[in-house]
């Protein structure tokens, strides 16, 4: 196995660990968020119409993650400026 191979994979095995990284944290935060609106509007109904905008704003925010990750994964595999010149 030469230089380049072992980049290669190397650099398979570091995108395919952000891209799961990205997806776990989200999915984690998202569950969260909601567990905790749920909670809040259990606990005080009369705010539940602006707790549920935040965290709709929230999940928003989190469901951007696994996109960004998805795109350094994808920049780590094909455009990756750390791989050895031919």
């Amino acid at each position: 196995m030469n230089e380049n191979e072992l980049f290669n994979a190397a650099s398979i095995i570091a995108a395919a660990i952000v891209i799961a990284g990205g997806a776990i944290g989200s999915g984690l935060g998202i569950g969260n968020v909601a567990a905790k609106y749920i909670e809040g509007a259990a606990r005080q109904p009369e705010l539940a119409k602006d707790l549920q905008v935040r965290t709709m704003v929230i999940a928003g925010f989190l469901d951007s993650l696994p996109i960004i990750s998805i795109g350094i994964g994808l920049l780590i595999l094909f455009v990756n400026p750390m791989a050895p010149s031919t």
